[in-house]
This record gives C-alpha cells, sequence and structure tokens, in this order.
C-alpha cells in the first residue's frame, strides 16, 4: 500500500513500484479522480504495468468495490464482514488486521447510519459473520441480526478490544498513531500480513489500555515497532511500549525488570 497526491506520484513510488513488482503484476488504485486524478494512473502506466482504478461515487462505494476485487482475487466470497465509521480513520483502521485474518472486508458506515452501498454490499453476502467495530460502526447495524459489537469509550479501547477478541498475545507489537492516518495507514497493510494487532499511542503517552495490552503480552513480545517517524510516534511512547514489552526472548536472555 503506497501514497501519491492527488494530482501527481513521486518518483520514489514509481521507483519502488518498479523495484517490487513482478512483470504484469496489476496496480490498483484505490479512489476516483477527485481522489487521485487521471494523471497519476498516466504515471503507473507507464512503468508498463496494468493499472486499474477502484473508484466509486463516494467512500462508501469505494469500500464496497475494494471488497468485491479482494474477493475476485482470493477465489472467495468472504468469511466476514467489518463495518466502522467512514467518516473517521481509526476504527477501520485497527480492524483491518482482523479483518485479513478471519478472511473479512472491510465496509463503512456514515456516521451512525447505513449507506445505501453498505446496505446493498451486506445484503448481498448475507453469510457472512457480521462484525461493528467502534460507535458509529455498530450502531448503523441496528436492525441487523448476528452482529458482534466490538466498541468502546474512544478509539483507543476500540483498538485494545479489537486486539482482544481477535489475537492473542502478539510476539511483533506494532505501535501507530492514533491521531493521524498516514503512516499508520500504509504500516497497517504490514501489520496485516504479520497477523497482529494495531495498538495505539497519544502523543507522548500510551493510553492505558495500550500499555495493558503490552504488559499482558509481555511473555510473547519479541519485537516492537513504530510506524512513522518522532512527529507520528512520539520517541517517550515508544520508550514506554519498549519497556513494557520487556526483553524476555532467546536472543536478548532473561526478561528484565519493567
Amino acid at each position: 500500500l503506497m501514497l501519491t497526491r492527488r494530482d501527481r506520484v513521486d518518483a520514489a513510488v514509481v521507483s519502488e513500484l518498479s523495484r517490487v513488482l513482478k512483470p504484469g503484476t496489476t496496480i490498483y488504485v484505490l479512489g476516483g479522480p477527485a481522489t487521485v486524478d487521471e494523471a497519476v494512473l498516466a504515471t503507473l502506466r507507464s512503468t508498463g504495468h496494468p493499472v486499474v482504478r477502484l473508484g466509486g461515487a463516494n467512500r462508501f462505494a469505494v469500500a464496497t468495490t475494494v471488497a468485491d476485487t479482494l474477493s475476485a482475487v482470493r477465489g472467495a466470497q468472504p468469511a466476514s464482514i467489518f463495518v466502522a465509521n467512514g467518516r473517521v480513520f481509526p476504527d477501520a483502521l485497527v480492524a483491518s488486521p482482523a479483518a485479513t485474518a478471519n478472511r473479512g472486508v472491510i465496509l463503512l458506515s456514515d456516521a451512525d447510519t447505513m449507506p445505501a452501498e453498505t446496505a446493498a454490499y451486506l445484503s448481498a453476502h448475507a453469510g457472512a459473520t457480521l462484525f461493528g467495530i467502534g460507535g458509529g460502526g455498530s450502531r448503523s447495524l441496528t436492525g441487523y441480526s448476528g452482529v458482534e459489537v466490538i466498541s468502546g469509550a474512544d478509539r483507543y479501547e476500540v483498538a485494545a478490544k479489537v486486539a482482544d477478541r481477535f489475537f492473542t498475545a502478539e510476539w511483533i507489537a506494532t505501535i501507530v498513531s492514533g491521531l493521524n492516518w498516514p503512516d499508520a495507514t500504509t504500516g497497517g497493510a504490514l501489520i496485516s500480513q504479520w497477523q497482529q494487532p494495531i495498538l495505539l499511542e497519544k502523543g507522548a503517552t500510551l493510553p492505558s489500555l495500550t500499555a495493558a495490552r503490552l504488559d499482558r503480552s509481555r511473555a510473547a513480545t519479541e519485537l516492537v515497532v513504530a510506524f512513522g517517524g518522532p512527529a507520528s510516534v512520539d520517541p517517550a511512547a515508544l520508550d514506554e511500549a519498549v519497556r513494557r514489552a520487556g526483553s524476555q526472548t532467546v536472543y536478548n536472555g532473561p526478561d528484565a525488570p519493567k
């Protein structure tokens, strides 16, 4: 998962795509022309790779288009559907590793209401297990049967509850900012492949629920990874995460005190 400006793609992105992609690999562009201009697609096509835009009239339609494409790539319909508030980023972000681990897709609510695009997708995939992530996503599913709600007082509690519900103690503790999305979004693709939960920090501190999760996973954690530079993940928060994770691996020897 890589980022672009709306009207042009950075040379570093083009270079990295050329380096990592096998010949003939499809490049998917997420969002319509208002989000990613056709000039970006033209530049991407110059690499020799086929380029497919996954667009829609709005963010809710884009999410269903992505879900349909993911099913086509997997060769199977989703086993689970996660619905999160599409007007803010954190709930959908922390749901992504859980969705990957459960062969699921992520759809968006319009705050507390159910968009027509999301409702149509849910109707067409009634056999999937349904999860409401966070307050907005969960409330939009009022009236749907068999919904498991995973919510909390704020984004940090939602993240911790998602981790507790879908993952055992993590061996990689991933720390991302709960206050902005770019580093967390691109990092989330890798975290999903690791099948580890996303843990959120807040400025120079770890929220109490993030700290508690690290404490519970201490015996298993072998690596702490922060996504983004000091402007995204404050060094003090990272230091606390490292301290709470301990040094109990076969490489580092016996666990150190907190």
